[in-house]
């Protein structure tokens, strides 16, 4: 699992037989997945760069890779490094978010103008609490407003925008969101 976030689908693969689940992120969310997945023999996590993976050539005989690389600063190199691990006949499993409302874009974006990804780590891990905050608060409200009958959720992927998040998830998320956004506004510079 590459950028496995809290864990939920490594947990999943775990339990449903796989051998051996390695979940990787770049951020302290493979603490959280550690946790949640402490009762699995069969799982594991590893804090890594996606672009130099702690693994060997040809090592993996399926990679799942969700929602990530078009965060990366190269997300076609960022495919190239989990292809280098994959055995031959293995398979890379692959999806990106489609071009649609982004509520983390849309605020980083607005935030951009007013230049807080150049604040140091430090002041951005503040700032991120501080929307982590606000963030709860509307997917509260947001909540609610799906439990009208009429607006309820009525697939496994309207359920998840509905699911409740804890503030160290949606702090990390905003921090992730402003940390690799702006390594790759350094690399632009050189």
């Amino acid at each position: 699992m590459a950028g496995c976030g809290p864990g939920f689908f490594t947990r999943s693969l775990g339990e449903h037989g796989a051998k051996l689940v390695i979940g990787v992120d770049i951020n302290e969310a493979v603490d959280v997945a550690a946790t949640a997945c402490r009762a699995l023999d069969n799982v594991e996590f590893v804090q890594a760069n996606l672009f130099s993976l702690p693994f060997r050539r040809e090592t993996v005989y399926l990679a799942w890779c969700v929602g990530v690389l078009h965060h990366t600063p190269d997300p076609a190199r960022g495919h190239r490094c989990l292809a280098r691990c994959m055995k031959a006949g293995g398979v890379l499993f692959v999806w990106v978010y489609a071009k649609r409302f982004d509520p983390l874009r849309f605020t980083r974006n607005i935030l951009d103008h007013v230049r807080v990804r150049r604040m140091s780590p430090a002041r951005l891990l503040l700032v991120s609490k501080v929307l982590a905050y606000v963030s709860l608060a509307l997917l509260r409200l947001y909540r609610l407003i799906r439990m009208i009958p009429s607006l309820r959720p009525h697939s496994a992927c309207g359920a998840r925008t509905v699911r409740d998040r804890s503030f160290r998830e949606m702090y990390l998320k905003w921090f992730d969101t402003f940390r690799r956004n702006s390594s790759r506004r350094t690399r632009s510079r050189r």
